[in-house]
């Protein structure tokens, strides 16, 4: 009776433990999923600042679009009709005046900002806050742009410092003037630095 006692004691014994094999196979695999997972996680938060850049620029090319594309009506009296004057605003920015790497929170319109009249009259002024400056470039600004023939009539510019280093991630988006006079974005984003 007593051998089977101490056998039984000892398979009971036997599995409520872990071997050392089986504790280091454990850490080896908490070990990969690790190494895979956190690299993965951080590019994850990099691409999300990055997608800021994208988006910000994208929605201020339709913002200037469309303020060139309102243009003002006058008379002219050579034609005797109403003609339509295509304009832009002069340029703007860096708003904020230094990315941050946290993003801050930015009254573009504010009485306060420099080029304040050109984000108000754009009615550019995110609500989130940013990781980037933002800029807008106007080779030309004024009204009766409509015959301007230079390869690239506005440059919208991000520039983002995710680690505070101070080499900047620049974004930048431009525009021109097809022959019919119509504001076209440029087909490619130009990216430098994408993630510094």
């Amino acid at each position: 009776m007593s051998v089977v006692r101490t056998s039984s004691v000892s398979v009971r014994n036997r599995l409520s433990g872990a071997t050392l094999v089986e504790v280091a196979l454990i850490f080896c695999a908490a070990g990969v999923l690790l190494a895979v997972g956190v690299p993965t996680f951080l590019r994850s938060v990099r691409t999300s600042k990055i997608a800021e850049a994208s988006m910000q620029l994208n929605t201020l090319y339709r913002a200037v679009a469309t303020y060139y594309d309102s243009g003002t009506y006058f008379m002219s009296a050579a034609r005797e009709k109403h003609v339509r004057a295509r304009c832009l605003p002069p340029s703007a920015g860096p708003t904020p005046a230094r990315p941050s790497s946290i993003p801050i929170k930015t009254e573009f319109t504010a009485a306060s900002t420099p080029g304040s009249e050109t984000w108000r009259a754009l009615g550019f002024d995110p609500v989130e806050p940013l990781y980037f400056r933002y800029t807008f470039i106007s080779t030309r600004s004024g009204c009766g742009l409509d015959n301007i023939t230079e390869d690239h009539l506005i440059i919208l510019r991000a520039e983002g410092d995710f680690d505070d280093d101070g080499e900047l991630s620049v974004f930048e988006r431009s525009a021109r003037l097809d022959r019919q006079g119509v504001l076209i974005s440029d087909p490619f984003l130009f990216v430098r630095n994408r993630t510094e």
